[in-house]
């Protein structure tokens, strides 16, 4: 009876984000990182081969896979990273089978963004002549940083950083604006006075969310005040009503579907005053 080929994992969305370090070197690092940006972007969005890979997947496959699929490879980088050795005692970074350098190289390789993750105290990047030659490219590209004393800043920063490189980490970005902010825009006064013969002034119409107190605007709204009920001064004189000088004025407020009018000069006395 033929056996079963275990076929990589295959997560339900792509692994846009593919997890890169050493066993040996900042490990929990790696499981902060997965933790953190499968919160915000969704655990089937990142990789990480702690908690990606399925009981009895065939790791070399599901790796090579996950590489080539990702967007961004985040390469975690501490102090015990360049000088690793392997089993033989060699220098890990020099050896062809090491994955930590396979899965770097194979992303350069297919043209995937690499980001070097440096976590403290690690202070600078590498050289080239601090690399093997097929990863000499590593020290061409721009690091971030990583404090493990205080990780949450720099944890969103990376966020933010990878939602705007990928759109599709944007889309489902947990901590993005979910509504903007309506915008201002002017809005007019019907004026329903009619037709006027002389003096009229017809109120204005301001809109505003403010519930109690006051607060000052700029443009034509002034100084507005909102659930006063009583007396109410904020500075300088104040009129519950405008003020007219002179013989004659009308001022009307509110929506009037008839007309006004008035009449100047012509003054008619009370019955009986002799005027």
């Amino acid at each position: 009876m033929p056996h079963a080929v275990n076929s990589p994992a295959t997560p339900t969305s792509r692994p846009e984000i593919f997890i890169n370090y050493r066993t040996a070197d900042e490990a929990w690092c790696a499981s902060r990182l997965a933790k953190e940006l499968g919160q915000r972007f969704g655990a089937d969005r990142v990789f990480w081969d702690g908690d990606s890979l399925r009981g009895g997947d065939r790791y070399p496959e599901a790796l090579v896979a996950a590489v080539r699929q990702c967007s961004v490879l985040l390469a975690v980088i501490g102090e015990r990273w360049l000088h690793a050795t392997d089993a033989r005692g060699g220098r890990a970074l020099d050896n062809p089978e090491d994955w930590t350098r396979r899965e770097i190289i194979d992303a350069f390789d297919w043209g995937i963004r690499v980001i070097p993750v440096l976590v403290s105290p690690r202070l600078g990047p590498f050289t080239r002549a601090d690399l093997p030659p097929e990863l000499a490219e590593l020290a061409d590209v721009q690091f971030r940083r990583l404090n493990p004393r205080e990780p949450d800043a720099e944890l969103d920063r990376l966020g933010d950083e990878l939602a705007s490189l990928v759109p599709a980490l944007a889309a489902v970005d947990s901590k993005a604006e979910t509504t903007a902010a309506e915008p201002d825009r002017p809005r007019g006064v019907r004026n329903s006075l009619g037709d006027v013969h002389g003096t009229a002034v017809q109120a204005g119409r301001y809109d505003s969310r403010q519930s109690g107190g006051y607060r000052t605007t700029t443009g034509s709204g002034g100084t507005v005040v909102n659930g006063a009920t009583g007396p109410v001064n904020i500075g300088g004189a104040q009129h519950n009503a405008p003020v007219f000088f002179g013989d004659g004025a009308n001022y009307a407020a509110g929506d009037f579907n008839g007309d006004v009018q008035q009449r100047f000069g012509e003054h008619r006395g009370h019955e009986g005053d002799g005027r």
